[in-house]
C-alpha cells in the first residue's frame, strides 16, 4: 500500500490524467477558477484554525428576508471557488430566481483538493474542528442565524463530508444534499480480488477502484477508525428526527458510487430517516438535477 504523502499526491494526479470523459467536475484548472472567481463580488478568503488553513467565499443575500445559511463542500480537486463557477449550480440560482425565491447566504468552505471531516490519527481531528470551530465561526461571521434554517450540500468527496455532519451532528442541520456521495462498497484493507470483484460488478473504472480503495487505506490507520466513520454502520441508528436527506445518485458513476448511494438511501429510510433519492439515468459522476435540488434547498417544511 502507499504510504507516503508524495505517492498519495502523484495518485491523485494520475487519476485527474485518465478522468477522460468521465471527469468530475471539480476536476478543473484551478487557475482559471481563481481568475473567474477574481471578478466575483462575493467575498473569498482564508483563515487559520489550529494551524490549518481554511479558504472559504461566502455568496452573500437579504439575511432580512431570507435569514438561512448553506454550507457547502466541493468534490476532489476542487475548490472553494466552486458554487460560483460550477454550470449545475448556476442553474440552481437562476432557478430560485425564477421562483422568486431568496437565496440563503452561501459558505463554501475548503481545506485544499484533498481534505476529509474525519478523526483519525494519522490527519487530525477534522470532523471536531469543523464542527466546533470552523462552521460556528464562519456562522457567526455572516451574523447568525437570527431564526433561520442551517443547511448543508456536499458533492463527491463533499458529499461524504456532509454525512460525516448529518451522521453525527443531525441536530444540527435542517435540511442537506448530498450530490453523488462517494460512497464505495469497497471493504476495509480489501484484496485484490475485492478490488477488482467491485470495479466489475459496478462499471467502476480499475485504476478509479484502486484509487478509491488507496485513499482509505491513507485515511483510517485502523478498522476501529474506519468503522467510527463508516455510513453504513453509522445510518443503521434508527432516528426519525434526522434532518431531511437528498441524494443524487448518477447510475453511470465511473467510480461506482451509485451502488453504495443505494444502499445508504434503503438503510436510511429503514430507520425511519426522512430521505429523498435522486437517480441520474445515464448520468456520469456528479451529474445533478438543478431542478429538484433548488426545490429541495428552498423547501421551508
Amino acid at each position: 500500500m502507499i504510504q507516503s504523502k508524495s505517492k498519495v499526491a502523484a495518485l491523485i494526479m494520475l487519476l485527474a490524467l485518465t478522468s477522460g470523459s468521465q471527469a468530475h467536475p471539480s476536476e478543473v484548472n484551478l487557475a482559471a477558477e481563481n481568475a473567474a472567481a477574481s471578478t466575483s463580488s462575493d467575498e473569498c478568503g482564508e483563515m487559520l484554525f489550529e494551524k490549518r488553513q481554511v479558504y472559504y467565499c461566502i455568496a452573500r443575500t437579504d439575511r432580512a428576508r431570507n435569514p438561512d445559511i448553506l454550507f457547502q463542500f466541493h468534490g476532489l480537486l476542487g475548490s472553494h471557488f466552486i458554487w460560483q463557477n460550477l454550470s449545475a449550480f448556476k442553474k440552481v440560482r437562476k432557478n430560485w430566481q425564477q421562483m422568486g425565491f431568496v437565496p440563503p447566504t452561501v459558505v463554501s468552505l475548503s481545506m485544499g483538493p484533498y481534505w476529509v471531516l474525519t478523526d483519525v490519527q494519522k490527519r487530525g481531528a477534522l470532523l471536531s474542528l469543523f464542527h466546533n470551530q470552523v462552521l460556528p465561526f464562519f456562522e457567526s461571521y455572516v451574523g447568525g442565524l437570527s431564526g433561520g434554517k442551517r443547511l448543508l450540500l456536499g458533492e463527491s468527496m463533499g458529499g461524504y463530508n456532509a454525512l460525516q455532519l448529518y451522521l453525527k451532528f443531525p441536530q444540527d442541520y435542517k435540511r442537506v444534499a448530498v450530490l453523488c456521495p462517494a460512497l464505495p462498497t469497497i471493504p476495509y484493507e480489501p484484496s485484490r480480488h475485492e478490488i477488482l470483484a467491485y470495479a466489475k460488478r459496478t462499471g467502476a473504472g480499475p485504476i478509479r477502484a484502486f484509487f478509491t480503495a488507496e485513499m482509505a487505506h491513507h485515511e483510517f490507520s485502523t478498522r476501529e477508525e474506519w468503522d467510527a466513520h463508516n455510513p453504513f454502520q453509522l445510518v443503521l441508528k434508527t432516528d426519525v428526527t434526522a434532518p431531511k436527506l437528498y441524494i443524487s445518485a448518477a447510475d453511470r458513476d465511473g467510480y461506482g458510487f451509485f451502488e453504495g448511494e443505494s444502499k445508504f438511501f434503503e438503510l436510511a429510510k429503514a430507520s425511519g430517516r426522512a430521505v429523498e433519492f435522486v437517480r441520474i439515468a445515464n448520468g456520469r459522476h456528479c451529474k445533478m438535477d438543478p431542478q429538484s435540488l433548488s426545490a429541495f434547498l428552498a423547501s421551508s417544511k
